[in-house]
């Protein structure tokens, strides 16, 4: 299986921004971390790397652990306070998941397809 990445940047400052996007593929394999890209963080003064990890593979779905606190835009019931770091992701369907902010972030959007 493969895992196709999306990485567009958004920003509330600004409804005219063109948003900045990259693609990513990934083979997915079972333990792996992958380093997507940096993020910022506390308004910009900072950077981090954005990863995660496959911690489960199935025959119709992987799981990841991101290492920052996402949301699940799919979720109607998101809190921004909250967030996670599990996903799922089905074969065939889009998850979007995007980072817990009001003004500007990052959002990330997960296609998980056979080889």
């Amino acid at each position: 299986m493969k895992l196709y990445v999306e990485k567009s940047t958004w920003s509330g400052w600004d409804s005219e921004e063109i948003p900045a996007s990259a693609n990513y593929e990934y083979e997915v394999d079972y333990g792996k971390e992958y380093i997507v890209d940096e993020i910022e963080a506390d308004a910009g003064e900072n950077s981090i790397k954005f990863s995660f990890t496959i911690v489960e593979v199935r025959e119709n779905h992987i799981e990841i652990k991101t290492n920052v606190k996402m949301i699940d835009t799919s979720k109607e019931d998101s809190e921004i306070s909250e967030g996670e770091y599990y996903f799922e992701i089905k074969k065939g369907k889009l998850l979007t998941i995007t980072t817990p902010t009001l003004d500007e972030g990052d959002t990330y959007k997960f296609t998980l397809k056979e080889d």
